[in-house]
This record gives C-alpha cells, sequence and structure tokens, in this order.
C-alpha cells in the first residue's frame, strides 16, 4: 500500500486576524486529508482488482446451482412458493429435483426446463421429466407450476400438493445448465390454489416408471398421448418394421381422439404391408380397404367360428327369394308372380303370423270391422265403438263414419242445446250444465249478480248514443238520458232535489263573480286590491294592490304581487313590490327564460343588483368579464370582511424587530408566536408534516384566517432571505480579502 505523501507548506500574511487564519490553516487541512483518502481509495481498488484477477484464472468454473426447502402442511391443493429465476443472458435451462423428506410422503421428481422470455401471468403446470408414483398408492404427490411474470424475464417456481394429507418438508435442488448469468432467488409465500389447466409449453413429455405420456402427467400405458393436434398430412402414430418372429402380436389402442379436419371421408387407420393397404379406417367410420381388396357392391361381414375372423362376402339367396345387391344396398324380395304361388288363403280375408310363423288368413270381415292387434296374441277382427253421449259409429260396406251426439253435453265440449232464440245469451246455471238468458228491452246491460250467481239484466236503462260535449243525467226512476252541450261561457247549475241540473250562463257565488272582459279573465273582490288576472298574451299576475291587466290600482296603499309572462324573449317570473302613494310598481326579482336569476329585477347584471346565471357563475354590481364559469364569483368593487376593508397581519415583522407582539389589532397572531424559527428546523417541518409551519395554526380555516397565514408566511420567507443575503455579503467581503491578500 503506497504511504501518505506529506503535508505541503503554505505561507499566510501575517497581518491576518486570529479567526481568519485558523479558517484558511482548517480548509487547507481538509483539501489534504481529502486528496489523501483519495489515493489510498484508489490504491485498495487496484489491489482488489489483481486479487480478483488471479482468483479468476486459477479457480474452475463451476455450474450454478442452488438448494431450498419448503414445507407441505396437510391441507388439500396448499402451495408454496420457492425461487424466482431472474433471466440475464441469451439461453434459459434448468434442472429440478424435489424429494419429499418424510418417509410416508416418499415422492421424488426431475423436471427439465427450457425458458423462453415470454409473458403468462397465469400459473401452469410443469410435467416431471421422470417421477416416482404417488405414496402410498395415489394418495401423497406434488407438482411444480411456472408463472412467467415479467417479460424482461422473470420466472417463478411453486411447489403444489396434488394428493394425499400427510405433512412434509419438500428439498429442492436447482441447477442452472443454460446461460450462468441467470440468477436464482429465493422468495416465499403460500396459500391454496387449484391444479393449473394449462401445461407449461417445454415440459411435455413425462416419464413414469414403465409408462411414458405426453401432456399427461401420470400416464397409464406404455404411452399415452393426450389432446394432440392432428392434420391431414401427419399421422398420430407411425410404426415401421418387420414381424417375422412367430407369435409376434401388434395392438393399438386410440382412445379419445377429436378431429375437427373438414375432411369426413380422409384415412384415419391405415394397416400395410409394404404399401398395399390391407385395412383403411376412414374418419367417419366407414371401412374403404379390408383384407387388401376394395369392397364390391352388397359386400357385407360374415363372422366365421372355426377361423375366428370375419370375411367380405356378399348373401346367397335361398329358394323363392332374389337378392339384388346396389351401391350401399341389399334389396331381397320373394322370387315369382303375386308371392310365388302362395295360396289356401279364405277370399276377401286379411292375413297374418300365426304362433308358428305361418301365414294364415282371417275369416270374411263384416262391414266397418278392423284387425285390431293384441300383445302376445294373434290379431282380431272388431268394430270401432263410439263413447256414449260423445261419438256416434256408422258402420257400411267398405266405410265407417265418425260423428257427434247432437246436441253435445257441456261436460263434453258442447252446449247441451240444439236450438236459441235471437238475443239468448249462454251462461253457467251450475258446475256442470249451461243455460240461456232470454234477451230483454233495449237499453239494459248485462249486470254481475255476485259470485256464484247467475247474471242478470238491470232495471236501469242507458242512452244509446252520445254527442260531443253531452253530460249524461238521470232523467227519471232507473232511466239515464243526455243534457246536451251549450253555448261557451255556461256552467252546470243545480235545479234543486228530484229535478235535472241545468246550463247557465249567470251562475252566482257569495262574494265571488266571474265574467269575461273580451281577451282577458280576471278574479277580484270588491275592490282591486288583491286577486288573479290572465289575458290572452301569456301575462298572469296574482298579488295584493296589484295593477290588473285593465290598469287599475290603488295609489293608497302599498302592494306586491307576482307576476308568470310566457312571451318570448321575456322574463317568465318576477317579484313586484309599491309603495303607498306611487303609481309605481319595482321589480324585485327576475328569472328569465334561459334560467338566469336577477336579484334587484331586470334580465343582466347592474349596479345594486346580484345576478346568477344558469351557467352556475355570480356576478356581484355590474363587473367587467361578467360569469366567469360555473362555481366562479365576479366581483364589481371589493370583499369586506366584518363591515370593514380586510386588513394584511403585520405580527411576524413586528415580533422579528421588537420582539414582541400584540393581543388585538394588526399585529396580534391568531395563536401564540415565538419568533422566527432558525431555517433547518422549517425544513424539518415541512417534510414531517408536508406544510409550511403557520399554516398549522388554522389548519381548517376559511379564506381569511389562510389568507393571513399565507402572507405571515411570506414574511417569514423575506426575513429569511434578509438573512441569507447578509450571510452572502459576509462570505463575499471575506472572500474578497482573502483573495487580496493571496494576490
Amino acid at each position: 500500500m503506497a504511504s501518505t505523501p506529506p503535508r505541503k507548506q503554505i505561507a499566510f500574511p501575517t497581518h491576518l486576524s486570529t479567526q481568519d487564519h485558523n479558517d484558511l490553516l482548517a480548509t487547507h487541512k481538509l483539501q489534504e486529508d481529502v486528496e489523501g483518502s483519495l489515493g489510498r481509495i484508489q490504491q485498495i481498488i487496484k489491489e482488489i482488482d489483481d486479487r480478483l484477477l488471479k482468483l479468476e484464472g486459477s479457480q474452475p468454473k463451476s455450474v450454478p446451482t442452488y438448494f431450498f426447502e419448503v414445507s407441505l402442511s396437510a391441507t388439500a391443493n396448499v402451495v408454496a412458493s420457492f425461487a424466482r429465476a431472474k433471466l440475464k443472458g441469451l439461453s434459459h435451462v434448468f434442472l429440478i429435483g424435489a424429494q419429499a423428506v418424510d418417509s410416508s410422503f416418499s415422492v421424488a421428481k426431475t423436471w427439465l426446463v427450457t425458458v423462453q422470455k415470454s409473458i403468462n401471468t397465469d400459473w401452469q403446470l410443469a410435467l416431471p421429466l421422470s417421477a416416482a408414483a404417488p405414496h402410498p398408492a395415489g394418495t401423497n404427490d406434488f407438482d411444480l407450476d411456472i408463472k412467467q411474470i415479467d417479460a424482461s424475464g422473470e420466472v417463478d417456481f411453486r411447489i403444489r400438493r396434488s394428493g394425499g394429507a400427510t405433512a412434509t418438508k419438500v428439498e429442492i435442488t436447482v441447477v442452472v445448465l443454460g446461460d450462468k448469468t441467470d440468477v436464482v432467488e429465493k422468495i416465499t409465500g403460500a396459500g391454496t390454489s387449484v391444479a393449473p389447466t394449462t401445461i407449461y409449453p417445454n415440459t411435455q413429455i413425462t416419464q413414469l416408471g414403465t409408462q411414458v405420456g405426453i401432456g399427461i402427467k401420470v400416464p397409464a400405458n406404455y404411452l399415452d398421448v393426450v389432446q394432440p393436434t392432428i392434420t391431414a398430412a401427419a399421422a398420430v402414430l407411425k410404426l415401421a418394421g418387420t414381424w417375422n418372429a412367430a407369435g409376434v402380436q401388434f395392438f393399438a389402442n386410440i382412445i379419445d381422439i377429436v378431429d375437427t379436419a373438414s375432411l369426413a371421408t380422409s384415412c384415419f387407420v391405415s394397416y400395410r404391408i409394404s404399401t398395399a393397404a390391407k385395412f383403411n379406417l376412414l374418419k367417419n367410420g366407414q371401412i374403404s380397404v379390408y383384407g387388401g381388396a376394395a369392397p364390391t357392391d352388397g359386400q357385407t361381414f360374415i363372422g366365421s367360428t372355426a377361423g375366428g375372423s370375419w370375411t367380405a362376402s356378399t348373401l346367397t339367396a335361398g329358394a323363392g327369394i332374389v337378392i339384388t345387391n346396389g351401391s350401399g344396398s341389399i334389396t331381397i324380395t320373394a322370387s315369382g308372380s303375386g308371392g310365388g304361388g302362395i295360396g289356401g288363403f279364405t277370399a276377401n280375408s286379411d292375413i297374418y303370423a300365426n304362433a308358428a310363423g305361418v301365414l294364415t288368413s282371417t275369416a270374411n270381415p263384416t262391414n266397418g270391422q278392423l284387425l285390431v292387434g293384441s300383445t302376445g296374441s294373434i290379431p282380431v277382427l272388431a268394430t270401432i265403438t263410439g263413447t256414449p253421449n260423445e261419438i256416434t259409429v256408422t258402420n257400411g260396406a267398405g266405410s265407417i263414419t265418425l260423428s257427434l251426439v247432437i246436441p253435445l253435453l257441456a261436460t263434453k265440449g258442447g252446449t247441451g242445446f240444439a236450438s236459441y232464440a235471437v238475443g239468448d245469451i249462454l251462461y253457467a246455471d251450475t258446475t256442470t250444465t249451461l243455460a240461456k238468458r232470454a234477451d230483454v228491452a233495449a237499453g239494459s246491460y248485462l249486470r254481475s249478480g255476485g259470485v256464484n250467481t247467475a247474471p242478470v239484466w238491470s232495471t236501469l236503462t242507458l242512452p244509446n248514443s252520445a254527442t260531443t260535449g253531452d253530460i249524461l243525467i238521470a232523467t227519471g226512476t232507473n232511466a239515464v238520458g243526455s243534457l246536451a252541450a251549450v253555448a261557451t261561457g255556461q256552467v252546470l247549475k243545480s235545479a234543486g232535489t228530484g229535478t235535472a241540473p241545468a246550463w247557465t250562463s249567470t251562475p252566482t257565488v257569495t262574494s265571488l263573480t266571474l265574467s269575461s272582459t273580451g281577451a282577458a279573465l280576471t278574479l277580484s273582490g270588491s275592490t282591486d286590491l288583491g286577486g288573479i288576472a290572465v289575458n290572452s298574451l301569456g301575462i298572469a299576475r296574482f298579488g295584493i294592490n296589484m295593477p290588473s291587466l285593465l290598469g287599475e290600482q290603488d295609489n293608497t296603499v302599498q302592494g306586491a304581487f307576482f307576476s308568470f309572462d310566457v312571451r318570448a324573449g321575456q322574463r317568465c317570473f318576477s317579484l313586484f313590490t309599491k309603495v303607498a302613494s306611487s303609481s309605481t310598481e319595482t321589480e324585485r326579482l327576475g328569472i328569465g327564460s334561459n334560467g338566469d336569476i336577477v336579484l334587484g329585477g331586470g334580465a343582466s347584471a347592474a349596479a345594486g343588483k346580484v345576478m346568477y346565471t344558469n351557467g352556475g357563475g355570480l356576478q356581484v354590481g355590474a363587473p367587467t368579464g361578467g360569469d366567469k364559469g360555473s362555481g366562479t364569483a365576479n366581483f364589481s368593487a371589493d370583499v369586506y370582511k366584518n363591515n370593514s376593508a380586510y386588513t394584511n397581519p403585520k405580527w411576524v415583522l413586528r415580533h422579528f424587530y421588537t420582539g414582541s407582539v400584540d393581543e388585538s389589532g394588526p399585529f396580534a397572531p391568531p395563536a401564540p408566536y415565538y419568533g422566527l424559527r432558525p431555517l433547518g428546523e422549517t425544513e424539518a417541518l415541512t417534510r414531517q408534516y408536508h406544510d409550511l409551519p403557520l399554516m398549522r395554526m388554522s389548519p381548517d380555516g376559511g379564506l381569511f384566517s389562510r389568507g393571513d397565514l399565507v402572507l405571515a408566511s411570506l414574511e417569514e420567507a423575506y426575513l429569511y432571505i434578509f438573512q441569507l443575503h447578509h450571510h452572502l455579503e459576509e462570505l463575499e467581503r471575506r472572500l474578497a480579502y482573502v483573495e487580496r491578500e493571496r494576490s
């Protein structure tokens, strides 16, 4: 290691003050210490590099190997994450071995995993390269799940219980066979999870004892292939070789194959000797080649007990039988005309096979008889029997006539009546019969008689016609008539008990008169002190001592009224007031058709008014710029606090320059104030509370109280600036002095 260089000697001016001399000496010493430390650090780094180079040149390269251990509880589907591989290099291959420590578990497996950089956020099942069977006999077992979590190359591994309930520890070894820069880190994580539904793509082949599987975790046969992709050009299983040894047999079981190709007649299974096809099974289930030959018309499989096999052959016709072989069909008929001379039957009878299988005939049937079957017995001749009160059967020579019984009872779907009078109405008089209700005089209507009671005709009669505007009235006992409509403006007036009402144009109501005055309608008392007025222009007024639409008004008393106006461009609602001895009313509130509200009346903002627009903005007076948008307020003058103009606080500056503050007035703080903090303390408070210290005096205050604290914080900021400025001036003065002395 290099030695520390000697300190440099420096001469200082003799007329410096003691403080300045000590400051320069301390600065020079610090500079020398830093330079010496840097030199020592560089020397140490060089020595470490030299030692690493020697170690790398003398030590053999090793395969990165990692060891892990996880615990599997007795819970079903329990999982335990153990490692995360970070893919650094170009090729990524991992050899993973795992074994259960508990002897009653006794399962060991090995996986060869090739990883590519891709993203699959779902867990996938890794099939083992080799595995011991679940122990004991299909109970205790575990699996390896893999999930690619990062496109840049991060893969998670976990062990999952897939059977049994024996708790155990699992020891795991991970060997990096690919790029040695790949890193495997330990991770933890536990829980439960069902088995993944997909298999990790690069772990499809599994060996379990003498069985090998493709795409299956526990193969049950010497070779199990699950869900392969079948195409017309590729064989699922192809065996090539020569079988000449005596007694050699070959068995092939193909199970659960789903074919999605469109060509139904393509070959599914083919057995060949050399290139000659001996047996072809098509995808649609048909056989195109059997015994080395294609089938001919009419051939079918015929079994042979002696030979123990099937033979493709045609049927042989016996005596009286004709066989016709077609493409995909066999037709068998009796030879000769009319059944080959078969006779001995009764004339005009039906033929049937008796118990011995011999054809025989029935007796000569009578009118309407049919041959009717009988289970387990020979058919018999019988006639059709009609249902009483429903069906009548009439048998004739070669005919059978079925007809309904007339009249058909109600319980059979009829009415029980063969005739009716004009106007009769059917109704249920009991739960099983119908009755007729005879028609009555004109004007009556069918009225309910109550639950479980027959309906009846009403004694009240109704008119059969009406004219628009007519009113129904009782014209007599149990009689209803109509009162015709009359001229516009008349009202219906009672004529007294037992007398029909009548229309009148002059109804009288105590202290209320309703009259038409041309285009306007006025409802008022003896004077125009209060009432309602509406005209044809769409103006309506309601209030006390209001100017009516006729211009009438009492100027000796004060009044107030509402006005409604539906005319285009007018305010739809207004509130007016009037003082005594004045003929002029003043609008106090106006609402425009567009939704604008003006306190003080009118349609726009002006001096002495407050306007709320339909856009959501507020205007006080007549401010420049008008409405500033929803949620805003625009004032034409100023905002006052408690009947006085807003006064800015001055207690921060007062305390800094005098050392005290007032208890009230502009120099009084809202809370105890102890003066300007050191700047470092202020920085620490802002880092802790994310707020200026003074703002914490009123965290829930309003605009004025919080505004005071913002200004007070600004005053503190200026005081910090003043202090820093004075300190900077002092440093500049001292620096200038040092530079002059050196020069």
